[in-house]
């Protein structure tokens, strides 16, 4: 059986997939149906494993639970390079 001891700097993208397996008990999806923008949250749909975005987290809706936990995204370092 293949082990990480034998190529421990190789093989970057299997170990992502048996990371995600061992904790979720899935598989992931490497090459999402759909695009999902950086800092979508929501539900996944159990059906198809699509995620349902409820939100985003850079809305304004969204920044009183940033600024709960310390974090300040007026600045700009925090939101993402479109």
């Amino acid at each position: 059986m293949w082990s990480w001891d034998i190529l421990p700097n190789s093989h970057t993208q299997r170990k992502f997939i048996e990371l995600i397996l061992d904790r979720a008990g899935k598989y992931p999806n490497c090459d999402p149906p759909s695009e999902i923008p950086v800092g979508s949250y929501g539900d996944i749909d159990k059906a198809t494993g699509n995620l349902i975005i409820q939100d985003f987290i850079y809305s304004d809706d969204f920044k009183h639970h940033l600024l709960d936990a310390g974090i300040n995204i007026e600045p700009g370092e925090h939101l993402p390079k479109i």
